[in-house]
Formats: C-alpha cells, sequence, structure tokens
C-alpha cells in the first residue's frame, strides 16, 4: 500500500508522480502514474482502487495543509502544482537540515563545510599556533665597557694597545646592547677581561655564555680555568670541565686540561689518570693523550706504564723531528732506570 510518510528513498519516486499529477489536465488513465525513468507502472490505478484525487489526499494526510475538492480540470492541477511545491520545500528543508545534500553547492554559494572527525567545530584545519622564541635573559654581570684592568698588565702592554682595547670593549657594549643574543661577541668581551686579569668581568660574561649558549663547550672550558686557577673555586670549575667534556667528549685539549687541573690544583693524581684514561679510550691515538699518560706515569714513578705510554706517541706519524727525538730521549732515560 502507498505510504503517506515517505522514506528518503521513497523521494524519488513520489516526485514523478507529483509532476504525472501537475500534468494531468482531467483524471488519471491505468499505466500514467510512472517512475519517468521505467515503463513498468509503480501504482497499477485500474487494478489498485487509487484515483489520482485519492493519492494526493493520502500525501495530504501527512501533514500538508488539505487542498480544495477537485470540481474541475482548473482547480485539480491547480491543487497539485501547490502539493508539489510544497512537498519539494519540505524535502529541500529537510535535506539541508539533514545533510542529504551534503556535497555540491551552488555555483556562487560558499563551500559546504563539513564537520571534522576530531571534534573541531569545522573541518579546516585551524592554523597551528605560533610560538614565540625564547625571550633571550638580561644580562645583570659587570657593564661590558667597564675594564677593572690589573696594573701589571696595563704596564705589559703599549699605551695604544690598552687603549684600543678599552675602545673594542665600548663598541661591543653598544652592539650587545642592541642583540645580546651573539655568543661569539660576549666571548670576546670575556677574553679581553681575562687577558688584563679582570677576572670577575671575564666570569661574567662566560656565565652569560653558559647561559643563552647552553652548547659551546669552549666557554665551559673556559670559564672552568678561570675558575680553577685564578678565582679559586675549584667545585665550579669541576662541573664546568664536566659540562664541557659531555659536550664535547673528543677534543682532547679537554681531558688534558681537566687533568692537569687534578694535578696543579687539587693535588689529585688518582683522578687525573682516570680523566686521561677516560680520554684514551675516546681517542686511543692521540700524542696529546698518550704523552700526557706518560708524563703522569713517570712522575709518579711507574716507569713501565710510562715507557709503554711513550711509545704509543712515538708510533703517531704526525709527530716532527724534535719531538720525537725529546719522546726517544726520554725512553732511553727511563729505560735505563729498569
Amino acid at each position: 500500500m502507498f505510504s503517506p510518510c515517505p522514506r528518503l528513498e521513497d523521494t524519488g519516486r513520489i516526485l514523478p508522480k507529483l509532476r504525472a499529477v501537475a500534468r494531468s489536465e482531467g483524471g488519471y488513465s491505468a499505466g500514467e502514474f510512472h517512475r519517468g525513468d521505467d515503463s513498468r507502472p509503480l501504482f497499477d490505478t485500474a487494478h489498485s482502487g487509487y484515483d489520482g484525487e485519492s493519492i494526493i489526499r493520502s500525501v495530504v494526510r501527512a501533514g500538508m495543509e488539505t487542498p480544495s475538492p477537485f470540481s474541475d480540470t482548473r482547480k485539480n492541477s491547480m491543487a497539485a502544482t501547490a502539493v508539489a511545491v510544497v512537498i519539494l520545500a519540505v524535502l529541500g528543508f529537510a535535506g539541508w537540515r539533514f545533510g542529504w545534500w551534503r556535497y555540491g553547492a551552488f555555483e556562487g554559494e560558499p563551500p559546504i563545510v563539513v564537520p571534522s572527525p576530531t571534534n573541531t567545530p569545522l573541518a579546516t584545519v585551524p592554523p597551528k599556533p605560533s610560538v614565540p622564541e625564547a625571550a633571550v635573559p638580561p644580562y645583570t654581570g659587570i657593564p661590558v665597557a667597564t675594564l677593572h684592568a690589573d696594573p701589571g698588565m696595563v704596564a705589559a702592554v703599549s699605551p695604544a694597545t690598552y687603549q684600543a682595547s678599552k675602545k673594542e670593549l665600548a663598541d661591543l657594549a653598544t652592539e650587545l646592547a642592541v642583540e645580546p643574543d651573539q655568543p661569539a661577541l660576549w666571548k670576546r668581551v670575556a677574553y679581553i677581561k681575562h687577558f688584563y686579569n679582570d677576572h670577575l668581568g671575564a666570569r661574567d660574561a662566560y656565565e652569560y655564555v653558559n647561559r643563552i649558549a647552553p652548547t659551546d663547550s669552549v666557554a665551559f672550558y673556559n670559564l672552568a680555568v678561570l675558575y680553577g686557577y685564578d678565582l679559586k673555586e675549584p667545585e665550579r670549575a669541576k662541573q664546568k670541565f664536566e659540562t664541557a667534556l659531555r659536550l664535547s667528549a673528543f677534543d682532547v685539549s679537554f681531558y688534558v686540561g681537566f687533568a692537569n687541573f687534578y694535578r696543579e690544583v687539587m693535588y689529585d693524581t688518582a683522578a687525573a689518570e682516570r680523566v686521561l684514561l677516560d680520554g684514551f679510550a675516546k681517542v686511543p691515538t692521540d700524542v696529546g693523550i698518550t704523552s700526557t699518560l706518560g708524563m703522569l706515569y713517570r712522575d709518579v714513578g711507574n716507569v713501565a706504564k710510562a715507557i709503554e705510554f711513550y711509545e704509543k706517541t712515538l708510533a703517531a706519524k704526525d709527530l716532527s723531528s724534535g719531538e720525537r727525538a725529546a719522546i726517544q730521549a726520554e725512553v732511553d732515560r727511563l729505560r735505563a732506570k729498569l
């Protein structure tokens, strides 16, 4: 039986039927009520007991306005047209409301936005929020242009050199005030101040480099030397040496410098040996490591070990003739003690 409340898939059948109603001017004959793309009748009005007026009335009972009785042909046509318009309007609204017509906006209309599966209001990808660059921390140390020079160092250089150094610091202060995130310039500040034995000024500059360039191993190493030898703060020196080695595990000069600090400042030969052996494990063919180990074992009286590492040094091909002669003479001297 014809249902007065069609499902979505039935709309393709009902609309052609209503068009057939609109085209008719005087009732319905058997077989005229058809799909439009199929020659077979959907409803055989000759056998179903339904005439055109009865079918339209059944659609009207779904909640639409009741049309006037079909007393003549003109009224019949107008009523059918009105019903068709109402049904089309209802279906159009339902299609828009429930997303039946999701794709294909008419020309000139804005594109349909499909809800996003990620619970965002729209399917458009939200712009990635801009992440501001980390602010450069302010420098709070001794002013860059200030130089507390050791009078002995000032006397050791020419007046022109000293004035040039002061002018360079003043120029660096101006540039770094505008753009402080320049580690190389801060290291230059530290170097000049360290040269003139302005240890506190050099310390402040190096510490600032550690903050703005935490992977600059040279700045950590130089600050370790400053703390260890000049400022007499060995614990801070050890921390800076260790950081420098962690950042540059294959830098031989860091191992040698750290070992010398243990021997010369801390008087800890065992710690110095441990540092050098760590370096030897990393770069076993470097003459800086092997020759320093040879000297350490010579100084503590371990002749066999001293000879062993001096001979490792002699095996290197990049020694100068003078270096090779000096090391060979030391080996010969140690052999004479055996």
